[in-house]
C-alpha cells in the first residue's frame, strides 16, 4: 500500500512540474508581449472610432431582475442562503445509481468519478403554461425548457409584463452541449414521427434557445443564441449591454442553461485529465485535484440605468463596463488558458468602465480548481491590476465553484448573480474548500486574498465595485465590472390601504402564487407594501383565476395570505361592464375629503390650486371651511 502511495506522489509531482512548465511558458509569452506591446484600446482609439457604431456610448446598465436554478437551490434566494452557510451542493452517487446510459466499462473503472452538482426536477416542465403540447415538450432539450421558464420568472422579478411593455425586449442566450437528444430522443422513432423531424431538430439545436423565448413571451427585440463554451452566459450579458447602449432594444434578457443528461453520471479522472479525483472543486487551493462540471441556469434582466431610475425599477446593481476577446494563438494549446488574453480582457473592461482596478473590492473569479487554470487566471489578474495599483491584499477572490461545481455555459451568469447579491447584501461569502494557496500563486505579493470566511463589503466615497470573469475553451474571454445601485428615495402611495391582486391559470397555481407572495413578504421585511401592490397590478399578466386582498400593513398581508379566500374565475376576453355611482345633491358634511387631502399629493395639489384662485375673489380660504380646526358653526 505504501508503494502505491509513493507512486501516486511521484505521478502528482511529475504532473505538477508539467503544469509549472506551461505557466512559465505563459509568463515568457507575456513578458515578450510587454516588451513589444500590441496596440491597446487607448493607443488605437483613432482607428477604433471608425468601427464603433453611431450612437454607441458607455451608458451604465441596470440589472433589474434575475432568476436562477442551481445545484441545491431552486431559486436565487436559496442559492444565496447556501453560499452564506458554506453548503457544498455536490451529489455523490452510489455505483448502482449511475445511469445505464454510461458504458459499463466506464462505470466500473476505478478512475470514474461519481460526483456532480445536479438540478432538482430538471425533467419537469410546465408545458401547458407555455402552450406546448406534452408530446412536443418531450422532444425539447431540457436546457431550452428551463431557460424559457427562467426567462419568464426573471421578467416577473423585474415586475414587467412583456405584453404591456412599450419598448422592444431582446434575448441573448446559450446552452451547453445537448446530451438529452442523444440519450432520450433519437431512439424514440414513433415520437419523432408524431411530432415531426423539423420540430425535433429545432427543439434540440442550440440555435433556437433565444428565439423560442422571444416567440413564447412575444419579445420583439434582437434574439440571439450564442455559444463560447464556459464563457457563454457572460458573453451573452456583454452582447446585451452593447445592444442596450446602441439602442437596439429597451430591455434585454441574458443568460444560459446547462443540464447534462443523464444526470446521475460522472467524469473520468486521471493524469492529463482536468477532472477532480476527490469529488470536490478547490479554487486556488494547493490540494485542488481538478474541476467538476455541474448543472445550472440563470437569467438577468437588463435596462439602461437612466431608464430604470426614471421608471422606478428595483435595481440589484449596475454594469459599468464589459469586454470580450480571444486569446488567439498566444498559448500552448487550443484548450490552454492565456495569461495575456485574460489580462487584456480585464483591462478592456476597466477602460470601458472608466475606473481604476484599485477601486475593485472583489473579483468573482472563473476559478476552476485546476493546477493550470487557477495560476494562469491569477497571473492575468495581477497583470491587469499592476498599472493601477501596488497595494497588497485588498481585493478578495470569490469562487462559487467550490459550492456547486462548474456550471459550464452558465458559469458566467452564476458568477454575476452571486456578485450582484454580494454587493446588494454588502457581504461576500467564503470561498469554499480553500486551505492553502496553490504553490504557483503568490498571494502575499499581490492585490488579492482568498476569503476563508465571509467578508464585509463597505463603500466609502466611491460606490462598491466588483469584477466577474468567465473564460471558455477555445479562448473566448469575458469580464464584466459592476457597482452598487444608486440610492433611491423611499416610495409611498399615501393610501392607508393597499389592494393586492393575484391571478393564475389554474386554482392550484393561484394557491401556489399566494404561498410564494407570502414567502417573499416574510423574507423581504423592508419592502414597501405600496410597491408590492403596484407590481401585482401593473407588472403581472392577468389570468382567469383571481384573488384580491385589501390590507393596511405587512402583518395584515401575511395574515390574509394565510387564510381562505374566494377564488374568482373570469372568462378571458369577455366584456366586463363598468358601473358609475353618483352621490346626488345632498348637503356635504364637514371634513368630507380631509383624509384624501392629507394622504394624496395629487388631490391636495389640485384643491390648493382651486382654493388659491377663489381666495382672490371671495377673500375666504375655502380650506378653512372644508377642514376647520375648531369653529364648526362657522364652517356650517
Amino acid at each position: 500500500m505504501s508503494d502505491r502511495s509513493d507512486n501516486n506522489d511521484s505521478n502528482l509531482a511529475k504532473l505538477f512540474a508539467k503544469h509549472m512548465d506551461v505557466i512559465l511558458r505563459q509568463l515568457e509569452l507575456l513578458e515578450k508581449e510587454q516588451k513589444n506591446p500590441a496596440p491597446t484600446a487607448a493607443s488605437s482609439s483613432a482607428n477604433l472610432k471608425a468601427l464603433v457604431p453611431v450612437g454607441a456610448s458607455k451608458a451604465k446598465i441596470a440589472v433589474i431582475g434575475m432568476a436562477g436554478r442551481f445545484p441545491g437551490a431552486q431559486s436565487v434566494a436559496e442559492f444565496w442562503k447556501n453560499l452564506n452557510a458554506g453548503v457544498e451542493s455536490i451529489s455523490t452517487f452510489e455505483p448502482e445509481e449511475i445511469d445505464r446510459a454510461v458504458a459499463a466499462a466506464d462505470r466500473e473503472h476505478p478512475n470514474y468519478g461519481r460526483s456532480r452538482g445536479i438540478l432538482a426536477d430538471a425533467d419537469k416542465f410546465d408545458a401547458a403554461f407555455f402552450r406546448i403540447s406534452p408530446r412536443e415538450a418531450k422532444i425539447i432539450d431540457p436546457q431550452q425548457r428551463i431557460f424559457l421558464e427562467l426567462a419568464y420568472q426573471a421578467l416577473q422579478d423585474a415586475a414587467y409584463d412583456p405584453e404591456r411593455f412599450p419598448g422592444e425586449i431582446g434575448v441573448f442566450a446559450g446552452v451547453g452541449d445537448n446530451f438529452y437528444h442523444i440519450n432520450n430522443v433519437l431512439d424514440k422513432k414513433d415520437l419523432i414521427k408524431q411530432v415531426g423531424s423539423l420540430s425535433t431538430t429545432v427543439g434540440n439545436m442550440k440555435d433556437y434557445v433565444a428565439t423560442r423565448v422571444s416567440y413564447k413571451l412575444n419579445l420583439r427585440g434582437p434574439s440571439i443564441s450564442l455559444n463560447t463554451a464556459c464563457s457563454t452566459s457572460l458573453v451573452a450579458v456583454d452582447q446585451a449591454v452593447w445592444s442596450l447602449r446602441n439602442g437596439h432594444c429597451s430591455m434585454a434578457l441574458a443568460g444560459a442553461a446547462t443540464i447534462y443528461v443523464p444526470q446521475k453520471a460522472g467524469f473520468m479522472h486521471g493524469p492529463g485529465l482536468p477532472f477532480a479525483s476527490d469529488g470536490h472543486v478547490r479554487p486556488f487551493s494547493a490540494d485542488a485535484t481538478g474541476v467538476l462540471f455541474s448543472d445550472g441556469a440563470g437569467v438577468v434582466v437588463l435596462k439602461r440605468l437612466e431608464d430604470a431610475e426614471r421608471d422606478g425599477d428595483h435595481i440589484y446593481g449596475v454594469i459599468i463596463g464589459s469586454a470580450t476577446n480571444n486569446d488567439g494563438a498566444e498559448k500552448v494549446s487550443f484548450f490552454a488558458p492565456s495569461v495575456s488574453g485574460q489580462a487584456r480582457v480585464i483591462t478592456k473592461a476597466l477602460e470601458d468602465a472608466g475606473v481604476s482596478a484599485a477601486t475593485i473590492s472583489f473579483i468573482e473569479a472563473h476559478a476552476t480548481g485546476t493546477l493550470l487554470g487557477d495560476p494562469v487566471e491569477f497571473e492575468g489578474l495581477k497583470t491587469a491590476f499592476a498599472p493601477y495599483t501596488d497595494k497588497k491584499g485588498f481585493c478578495a477572490l470569490g469562487a462559487f465553484k467550490g459550492n456547486i461545481g462548474h456550471t459550464d455555459s452558465a458559469a458566467g451568469i452564476t458568477g454575476l448573480i452571486k456578485a450582484l447579491l454580494a454587493i446588494k447584501h454588502r457581504s461576500l461569502p467564503p470561498s469554499l474548500n480553500f486551505r492553502l494557496a496553490n504553490p504557483a500563486i503568490d498571494l502575499d505579493n499581490s492585490p488579492f486574498f482568498v476569503p476563508e470566511k465571509a467578508v464585509s463589503l463597505m463603500s466609502g466615497e466611491l460606490p462598491l465595485r466588483a469584477g466577474i470573469s468567465a473564460f471558455g475553451f477555445g479562448g473566448t474571454n469575458c469580464h464584466v465590472i459592476i457597482e452598487e445601485a444608486p440610492k433611491s428615495a423611499a416610495t409611498s402611495s399615501g393610501y392607508p390601504q393597499q389592494l393586492l391582486l393575484i391571478s393564475a391559470e389554474t386554482p392550484e397555481a393561484l394557491a401556489r402564487a399566494r404561498r410564494d407572495l407570502r414567502t417573499h413578504l416574510e423574507r423581504e421585511t423592508k419592502l414597501p407594501l405600496a410597491d408590492v401592490a403596484y407590481t401585482l397590478a401593473e407588472g403581472r399578466k392577468a389570468f382567469s383565476y383571481r384573488s384580491y386582498f385589501t390590507v393596511g400593513d405587512r402583518q395584515e398581508a401575511l395574515k390574509a395570505l394565510d387564510g381562505d379566500d374566494t377564488v374568482h374565475e373570469l372568462e378571458l376576453g369577455a366584456e366586463i361592464a363598468a358601473a358609475f355611482i353618483f352621490p346626488g345633491q345632498g348637503i356635504q358634511s364637514i371634513n368630507m375629503g380631509r383624509e384624501l387631502y392629507e394622504s394624496q399629493p395629487s388631490f391636495r395639489k389640485t384643491l390648493d390650486s382651486c382654493a388659491d384662485m377663489l381666495k382672490a375673489h371671495i377673500d375666504i380660504d375655502m380650506r378653512q371651511l372644508l377642514f376647520p380646526s375648531q369653529n364648526l358653526e362657522a364652517a356650517a
